[in-house]
């Protein structure tokens, strides 16, 4: 099988660039499918907390997803 070049800057290796990971791509698949709370997203696609962490900063750096932390847990029973 012939691998053809990919053009730097195309649009095509921005997203190779993006979504290159396989963690990446299931997380979000996870997401489409509208799991968004972190532990959802673990639970789903198996990945580590560390690994989970990472793809998700990876891809709010590029513009994707953002953090909205949980509210603080004691405030949540009153």
């Amino acid at each position: 099988m012939h691998d053809s070049p990919i053009l730097p800057g195309s649009p095509i290796a921005k997203a190779l660039a993006v979504v290159g990971d396989r963690w990446t791509v299931l997380v979000m698949r996870e997401m489409f499918l509208g799991n968004t709370r972190f532990t959802e997203l673990a639970n789903a696609t198996g990945a580590s907390r560390a690994t989970l962490s990472k793809r998700l900063r990876a891809l709010g750096a590029t513009g994707g997803p953002y953090q909205n932390p949980y509210p603080d847990l004691a405030l949540q029973h009153l």
